[in-house]
């Protein structure tokens, strides 16, 4: 099946899946013989398993964060053509102990509806809030070149250290 072929092209998560069905005799038996609207293959159920897998994948984070104690942000502005609105992509950079070496992992998206450093800063902040990590615990900024005529002040996020 290729990309260009768009009646066979039924997206990433179902091709995952079906490619999973493959080495799972219990999952591809399920897919050939359970109802329609018992396959759990729906707009709506793949959009719940992202957001599973995304909730999963920041609390991780979270748990490694809070090890160390003391994390920075990384924030970058883009915008998104499909729904006409600017996106804050946040990133957490932080030692992690276990690998003894630094990361820079992916955290969360956010719809900004202004593109100021105070609109920046709220996101921020509310994304760490929502995923009860402390500001406190910050200790570095870097956003996006878009970004910089309004970059955020250190004090804005409670960032110490500057």
């Amino acid at each position: 099946m290729t990309t260009a072929d768009s009646s066979k092209n039924r997206g990433n998560f179902i091709a995952l899946l079906e490619s999973r069905a493959e080495m799972d005799e219990t999952l591809r038996k399920h897919l050939e013989s359970a109802a329609l609207n018992a396959r759990y293959m729906s707009k709506t159920i793949q959009d719940q398993v992202i957001g599973i897998i995304g909730s999963h994948s920041r609390n991780q984070i979270v748990v490694e964060v809070r090890k160390v104690g003391v994390f920075a942000v990384i924030g970058d502005e883009v915008t998104d053509n499909f729904a006409n609105q600017e996106v804050l992509s946040v990133c957490l950079r932080y030692f992690n102990e276990e690998k003894m070496k630094i990361e820079e992992q992916f955290f969360d998206f956010r719809h900004l509806t202004r593109i100021t450093g105070e609109a920046v800063a709220d996101e921020i902040l509310q994304s760490l809030h929502e995923n009860n990590l402390d500001p406190a615990m910050l200790r570095g900024q870097a956003y996006e070149a878009t970004i910089q005529p309004y970059q955020c002040p250190p004090a804005q996020l409670g960032c110490k250290g500057g």
